[in-house]
Parts: C-alpha cells; sequence; structure tokens
C-alpha cells in the first residue's frame, strides 16, 4: 500500500509542470464580445452579424502549458496557448450557440529553430491560420488588453 502511494504521489510531482501555467478566466459575455470581434477584425479577420444578437452568457477557459519531457536526452520544449470562447445567443426565431476560439502550439527543434505548427483561430466555425507565432500573440494580447480597458474604464473628466 505504501508503495501504491509512493507511485501516486511520484506520478503528481511529476505532472506538475502542466499544472503551473493553468488558470482560469471569467468574464461577461459583453466582455468578451466587445474584446475578442474588434481583435479579429484589426488582424483582418471579418466577425459574423453576430452583433444583431443578444448575448446572454458565457464562460472562457484559458490554458497556458510549458512542458519538457524528463530524459536524459535534452528535448525540446513544447508550448500550447487554448483560450476558448463559448458564447450563446438569443435570436428572435431561436437560439443559436457560436464559439470564439484560439488556438496555437509551439515546438523547439534541439537545433533551435522554431518548428511552427499551425496557430489557428476560429470565429463562428470560420477557421484562421496564423503562419507567424508572433502574429498568434498579438492577437492574443489585444483580446486580454481590451478586456482590461472594458474592466477598468477611465473615468472622462468634464471641462470645467
Amino acid at each position: 500500500m505504501k508503495i501504491f502511494l509512493f507511485f501516486l504521489c511520484g506520478c503528481f510531482l511529476f505532472s506538475l509542470p502542466t499544472f503551473a501555467y493553468s488558470d482560469r478566466v471569467d468574464a461577461s459575455a459583453q466582455e468578451i464580445y466587445e474584446a475578442a470581434l474588434p481583435c479579429f477584425e484589426t488582424e483582418g479577420i471579418h466577425k459574423s452579424d453576430a452583433n444583431s444578437h443578444s448575448l446572454t452568457t458565457k464562460w472562457i477557459y484559458k490554458t497556458i502549458r510549458r512542458t519538457r519531457k524528463r530524459s536524459f536526452i535534452p528535448t525540446p520544449m513544447k508550448e500550447t496557448v487554448d483560450v476558448r470562447y463559448q458564447m450563446k445567443f438569443d435570436i428572435e426565431k431561436g437560439k443559436a450557440y457560436s464559439d470564439v476560439s484560439i488556438r496555437g502550439r509551439f515546438e523547439e527543434k534541439q537545433t533551435d529553430a522554431p518548428m511552427m505548427q499551425p496557430w489557428k483561430a476560429s470565429v463562428s466555425d470560420k477557421e484562421f491560420y496564423f503562419k507567424e507565432r508572433e502574429a498568434f500573440f498579438k492577437l492574443l494580447g489585444c483580446i486580454e488588453e481590451r478586456k482590461k480597458v472594458a474592466a477598468n474604464p477611465v473615468p472622462s473628466v468634464s471641462a470645467a
């Protein structure tokens, strides 16, 4: 029994680096709508006619993982970013559900030359791929920045 518990503790400690970079962020549907879709427009990705729908609920799940396999041979670093915005729309003719998801994967070869996996962003079942990692993170940073501004609006100063 002690050996089994020791084995379970070892497995948990072995997987700790994966959990260290995970977090969950919650925000309202309106915040995500205002933050995400304009950023897609600035990157040349046009939104659908979602502005005619009323947003009722949503959740966002963000995971950033940096993992390195443990072995005697140096192994490449893997970085995965998964941001998913799920929005529920109420439409006069019924109900519809729409997803906004941003996913990317970056892997480094042992020669330090980056091997690019497709960085994908999708809005309303339309998928867009970024060839450059920087463009993907630019879009992600734009969304995060707009969320901060929406959460903390700057008070307007009226002229005296």
